[in-house]
């Protein structure tokens, strides 16, 4: 080679390592002290398996003390912790945005999720992967949110939409065969504003508990969820509300656990349960009084799973989508206890 050859390479994709076969794992995940993961190898009856036929796992301790990191994302001053303890694992996310030498918006969301199971396979056939299933079972958590927010006159913060990819995740890694996967707890913070009109504010508090399952198949008929939200309680837990001269609002949603498995470097698969919370008031037509003054604020709770599968080197499934598993029905309140509309319809 010359000094003026190069040299082309293209990513490998998990096909040029599986021909056929079937490749499975399953592990109990304990905070406090992550064991080596438990993949298992099968193969698939009557059919080679040209894979290696053991699996091996690089052993990832647990923090001691927790993780935390401090700094700027995306214009926020953010703060997030996360500590083991014997049955689970809390967060604590705090995110502040100021402009001119005035503070806009604080956000604080503490929580936590517990030890569960996660397992998962993918099978192969001529090269070509034909089924994907991940599954997350026994999960139960908490997410605690209070916010406080002014309209200060800068679009860019009454009324810009953040999604905060929160840069501290854990990470564990495994390996089956010669094949390296990771399996990654990460975060996000998403801030909804809408105080762009005079004398803008809000701030509330909520939680909600929750014990869910959730996963997915797919093959060459299409994706199938399963799991469900076996159990759930959202409440108020704090003064609640929105004001000003005209329609306004804020809402802030947290991913937490977003779990995301990456293959070769490349994540493919993700199982997240996300809850949202948000404050909305209308002033209604304050002149003729057809329409009344409405308050009101909900919680959302819901768990969403989504594949990339390229790097799978499947050809016969959906290679990009997402599909929502399970919902909580939408836990609303109003001011004073009485319903209202925001549009008085």
């Amino acid at each position: 080679m010359n000094d003026c050859d190069v040299l082309q390479t293209t990513p490998a994709v998990l096909s040029d390592a599986v021909q056929q076969g079937m490749l499975g794992w399953g592990h109990d995940l304990s905070w406090s002290a992550l064991a080596p993961l438990a993949p298992t190898v099968a193969g698939l009856a009557g059919r080679s398996v040209l894979i290696a036929s053991r699996a091996n796992v690089l052993p990832q301790a647990s923090p001691v003390g927790g993780l935390s990191f401090e700094g700027k994302v995306q214009g926020f001053d953010a703060k997030v912790q996360l500590v083991p303890a014997a049955d689970r694992l809390d967060l604590t996310i705090t995110a502040t945005r100021s402009a001119g030498g005035k503070k806009a918006m604080g956000v604080k969301a503490t929580g936590f999720v517990s030890n569960f199971r996660h397992e998962g396979d993918l099978v192969y056939q001529a090269s070509s992967a034909t089924l994907v299933s991940v599954r997350t079972t026994g999960i139960r958590g908490e997410m605690n949110v209070t916010w406080a927010a002014v309209g200060i006159g800068d679009p860019s913060l009454d009324s810009a939409v953040a999604l905060l990819t929160l840069p501290l995740e854990i990470p564990i890694p495994f390996t089956i065969g010669p094949i390296p996967f990771v399996l990654k707890l990460k975060s996000t913070l998403q801030v909804v504003p809408s105080l762009d009109t005079s004398k803008a504010s809000s701030g509330g508090a909520f939680k909600v508990t929750f014990d869910s399952d959730q996963g997915f198949a797919l093959d060459t008929t299409g994706a199938t969820g399963s799991g469900s939200l076996k159990a759930s309680d959202p409440t108020l837990t704090g003064e609640t509300g929105s004001a000003a001269l005209g329609p306004v609002g804020y809402a802030i949603g947290v991913e937490f656990p977003r779990l995301e498995l990456s293959m070769l470097g490349v994540t493919s698969v993700f199982v997240t349960v996300k809850s949202y919370f948000a404050s909305l008031f209308t002033p209604g037509t304050t002149l003729t009084n057809d329409i009344p003054p409405c308050q009101t604020a909900y919680t959302d709770l819901f768990s969403a799973v989504g594949w990339k599968v390229g790097i799978l080197g499947a050809t016969s499934l959906s290679i990009e989508g997402s599909k929502e598993i399970w919902r909580m029905p939408r836990y609303q309140v109003y001011k004073d206890g009485v319903p209202c509309t925001l549009t008085g319809q």
